[in-house]
């Protein structure tokens, strides 16, 4: 769910390219830019959190109501029901509104560097976005996705009920964490000059390349 925040926001972020752009070539400091952008993206996503939170449970609470009745053969017992703590939810609210902020400031920053031409032509958030980093920071992540994975498969092994499917989820949530990681470094795109890079995967590679915000998405 973090990582689904993180790209929609980023996605919506980076369609605002030109604005940034229109705004620099108005006179508006990078500074004040980032100000402006911010305080529009935290009130709709302090909206979308505090909404997606009551949306949630009432989905929670409408799919077991349907299993109490209409699919109870599906389970064969009436007595389910729903139990929302008030620390669960202000967590999602806060997590997702942490999420959402941090993603959109760091696309802000990157898009605020860029040139206003490149931006009103749209080119900006690319070149954002396709801008190798220190690759260190990637590896790390991946090696904690991986040791956080392999602990919890470990430790899920002698848990049992709820225990044992929180492990299952942290394990879960790790691997699809650390993968993500590994398939965005992998479609930073490659410079080449020889003539293999008119091949046609190499092509395709570098069409899915040109967005990874949006081919993260779709995965």
């Amino acid at each position: 769910a973090a990582a689904l925040i993180a790209l929609l926001v980023r996605l919506s972020v980076e369609a605002r390219a030109s604005e940034v752009g229109l705004l620099g070539a108005m006179g508006f400091t990078a500074a004040a830019t980032r100000r402006l952008l911010m305080c529009e993206t935290l009130l709709a996503v302090g909206v979308g959190s505090l909404v997606g939170a009551a949306i949630g449970v009432a989905y929670a609470a409408g799919l077991l109501a349907l299993l109490r009745t209409v699919w109870i053969a599906a389970i064969g017992t009436p007595f389910l029901r729903l139990h929302v703590g008030p620390v669960a939810v202000v967590g999602g609210v806060v997590g997702g509104f942490a999420v959402g902020g941090l993603t959109a400031w760091r696309v802000i920053v990157g898009l605020t560097r860029q040139k206003p031409k490149n931006l009103i032509q749209s080119r900006g958030a690319e070149s954002a976005a396709a801008q190798p980093g220190p690759v260190w920071p990637q590896v790390l992540f991946m090696l904690g996705a991986i040791v956080v994975a392999l602990g919890a498969t470990v430790a899920g092994k002698g848990l049992q009920g709820e225990a044992a499917a929180g492990a299952f989820f942290v394990a879960g949530g790790a691997t699809l964490a650390g993968m993500l990681t590994a398939i965005g470094g992998a479609l930073l795109p490659r410079h080449s000059t020889s003539g293999a890079a008119l091949g046609f995967w190499r092509v395709v590679a570098a069409g899915i390349s040109r967005n990874r915000g949006r081919a993260l998405l779709i995965l």
